[in-house]
């Protein structure tokens, strides 16, 4: 069995688990940094409840999906779940959200602090402040709390 197919057969087991019945879609994909995802698309009626609040639960979801797969394959592998286009929605709102802080700091000087976000939202925010070069961001911290602060980079 290859990568994909046990990531899928994987992802349809948890997801019986949790009495959820949903198309799974496994894919593979290379990010800038040449680091490989495998992204899984589920789509389906009412998974609302799989998504949580501020998806909190997809992100336990992807990390438990993450132990389970990395435990039947023989080289550890990352995994990026997605439900109904959740998470790219989510992207493009923490986009906005940076580029409407990088235009906060820049009219009026003041840095701005992001409320606390998970690692990959964090990073989708210091990959859109990278682009400016007249602002910079740095997380601070721990765990659950971690925020994301971005101000005027020092000249």
């Amino acid at each position: 069995m290859d990568i994909i197919q046990t990531i899928g057969t994987t992802t349809q087991e948890l997801l019986g688990h949790l009495k959820i019945i949903a198309k799974v879609a496994v894919s593979e994909s290379t990010d800038e940094t040449s680091n490989v995802y495998y992204n899984i698309e589920i789509s389906g009626e009412g998974l609302g409840a799989l998504i949580g609040y501020h998806g909190e639960t997809l992100n336990h979801f992807q990390h438990i999906l993450s132990l389970a797969a990395n435990n039947k394959l023989e080289n550890r592998v990352k995994v990026l779940v997605d439900i109904d286009g959740w998470r790219a929605q989510r992207k493009e709102t923490l986009e906005n959200l940076a580029r409407q802080s990088i235009q906060k700091v820049k009219s009026t000087g003041y840095s701005q602090v992001l409320p606390p976000m998970s690692a990959y939202e964090r990073r989708v925010i210091h990959s859109i402040v990278s682009e400016d070069v007249s602002v910079t961001s740095h997380s601070e911290g721990e765990d659950a709390s971690r925020k994301v602060i971005i101000e005027t980079a020092k000249q």
